[in-house]
């Protein structure tokens, strides 16, 4: 399963309670590939079949994270993605987790991400092909 955007918004939330950034140094403790290809890839968080997140908070999400990643200004990362809080995808998404906690218990987002890390892992080689194939 890829990642819904609103995960990854929420895991760099949880990072920064985590990790102190240096902001004077622009330096932080993430490293988040906003920017697609080439090539593009054939599945991302970008392009996330199963996504729950709207096409619109996709776009405010994947313009907010590249600016953070390029100025660090986070602060103004969070005003910028503001109003996803206003969008029915919220609800959806929220609905989506708990049922994933029902599903499977309750899950914190650092187990997630590694859940998601060894899907990613097992799939490589058939990504891989594929992207050979063209």
């Amino acid at each position: 399963m890829i990642t819904d955007l609103r995960t990854i918004a929420a895991i760099l939330d949880e990072l920064l309670t985590v990790f102190e950034p240096n902001w004077q140094a622009m330096t932080d403790p993430w490293l988040i590939g906003m920017e697609g290809g080439p090539p593009e890839p054939l599945f991302s968080v970008l392009a996330n079949p199963q996504g729950v997140t709207c096409g619109r908070c996709t776009t405010i999400l994947k313009s907010a994270l590249q600016q953070l990643r390029r100025d660090y200004a986070y602060t103004r990362y969070r005003e910028s993605i503001a109003a996803l809080s206003m969008c029915p995808c919220k609800s959806k998404y929220e609905e989506h987790i708990l049922a994933e906690q029902v599903a499977e218990g309750e899950i914190r987002l650092f187990e997630r991400a590694r859940r998601n890390i060894d899907f990613a892992a097992s799939r490589k080689e058939e990504y891989l092909a594929r992207l050979l194939k063209g």
